[in-house]
């Protein structure tokens, strides 16, 4: 297993309701999540840094 570093711009949600949801859905199709954080925000897109632990097959 090693981790990755992942910086990367998604659509902002409608709600702030399932924020967490959507990134989290994004970064485990990557790997698993270990933390991440909101580092930009625009009316349409938030833009994310995630460090994921990604099987090493």
């Amino acid at each position: 297993m090693q981790t990755e570093l992942i910086h990367t711009t998604l659509q902002r949600p409608t709600t702030s309701n399932n924020l967490d949801y959507v990134v989290e859905e994004y970064l485990r199709q990557q790997g698993r999540p270990l933390r991440w954080a909101i580092t930009a925000v625009s009316p349409q897109t938030i833009t994310i840094e995630a460090v994921i632990l990604k099987d090493g097959s």
